[in-house]
């Protein structure tokens, strides 16, 4: 039969990623840190300055940080030493969007206006940026092997993409991009290729190397809304593109040919129903 824990007073939870802890928000200032086991012990209570509005965990779960934008304050702690604390301010240029480096040592911010993105050393206690993103919320993504950030930019009107090599430390390559208005950049998995994609009133996918050699140019149709979600697989041999037409389309990586495509309606008749693909849900008792 299934156990549950005691009840717990808190407004949101997260499980740590390697799933040893769960931080909650309790009394929208402090931060409680559990093991998560059956006994849901305190590990750690970290005490905010103010409310809290966002909070990340490191990928490694070794760091945690809390965020409040109104006040432009980064708080951080540490899980292995409580000792130590780190405290990120930025009243000149705000704070809009956080997260982590892929090997949990830095820590992104992204400032109001577009005006820059600031990569701050939790190791030296450094600080570089990023001049000229083109967006506040998106285009500033991190390979998956932690080697590069890319960052869609917006220089004096001429949109593209710089690759840096990781903590922003030197320009590793500019790409002028073929594209109308650059919506979204997307790495593989394998951190072998960036897939760039133009808003939805234009169809067209790019896929450059890291060297910034273009693999391929893909448009399924000219007229009508474009392209919605771009998804990679995990062994980065597809590349799915989810589009406005109720389509998903596959383009395999080794020749960027289309491998088949997917029809999904808006509204789901009688017939469709009755052909599409049934699911048995079990419930396991522990």
């Amino acid at each position: 039969m299934l156990k549950f824990s005691d009840f717990y007073k808190h407004t949101q939870s997260c499980f740590s990623p390697n799933g040893s802890y769960v931080a909650s928000v309790v009394d929208q200032k402090r931060l409680v840190i559990r093991n998560n086991t059956a006994s849901l012990t305190i590990m750690h209570v970290f005490e905010c300055q103010y409310i809290i509005q966002q909070w990340h965990w490191s990928p490694n779960s070794k760091h945690i940080l809390v965020v409040n934008t109104d006040k432009s304050i980064i708080q951080v702690w540490s899980l292995m030493d409580i000792y130590w604390h780190g405290r990120i301010k930025d009243d000149s240029f705000g704070i809009r969007r956080v997260w982590w480096s892929a090997d949990s040592t830095s820590i992104l911010c992204s400032s109001e206006f577009k005006l820059r993105i600031s990569v701050w050393m939790l190791t030296d206690n450094q600080v570089r940026y990023i001049q000229y993103p083109k967006f506040m919320e998106k285009g500033c993504e991190i390979s998956p092997d932690g080697k590069y950030v890319a960052v869609i930019e917006n220089r004096q009107g001429k949109e593209g993409i710089s690759i840096y090599t990781w903590s922003a430390t030197a320009l590793f390559k500019h790409i002028i991009t073929d594209t109308i208005d650059l919506c979204n950049i997307k790495w593989s998995p394998d951190s072998q290729f960036l897939a760039v994609w133009d808003n939805c009133l234009y169809y067209k996918l790019l896929v450059y190397g890291v060297d910034g050699l273009l693999h391929t140019s893909y448009q399924a149709y000219e007229h009508g809304l474009g392209i919605k979600s771009i998804g990679w697989s995990s062994d980065s041999n597809l590349i799915a593109i989810g589009s406005y037409d109720q389509k998903v389309r596959l383009l395999r990586t080794s020749d960027w040919k289309l491998v088949s495509e997917f029809y999904h309606p808006s509204t789901l008749d009688q017939k469709f129903q009755k052909s599409a693909v049934s699911f048995d849900f079990l419930l396991y008792h522990f």
